[in-house]
């Protein structure tokens, strides 16, 4: 875990370094928020790059967590027991039924 911090600070440094290379530490933060560093360490490194950068980062609000009402979240769940059977046309309409109640899926392999 630090190992991989340490990785990300020393690139953005070295770019730094590299006659202010500011495109490339841009690219070096974008590489380390994709990546699968905690959150914490994530945040922690963003805002640090930023001091630099000055993008402002330290200044937004931070997201709050939303609790799922229970309507979506069985919506949710037949959605997906459609689509583990296969059902992608059903699954898809409900998909549909959720978007129109404010709420997006982003279905992502694990």
């Amino acid at each position: 875990k630090n190992e991989k911090v340490g990785e990300f600070r020393e690139k953005f440094v070295s770019a730094l370094a590299d006659d202010l290379n500011t495109p490339k530490a841009l690219a070096v933060m974008w590489e380390m928020i994709k990546s699968n560093i905690p959150s914490e360490d994530k945040h922690d490194l963003a805002i640090s790059f930023d001091e630099v950068l000055g993008l402002g980062l330290s200044k937004t609000q931070k997201l709050r967590k939303s609790k799922i009402p229970s309507n979506i979240k069985i919506l949710i769940a037949k959605r997906d027991k459609l689509r583990k059977e296969g059902r992608f046309e059903k699954a898809d309409e409900i998909r549909e039924k959720i978007k129109n109640l404010d709420y997006n899926i982003q279905d992502q392999k694990l």
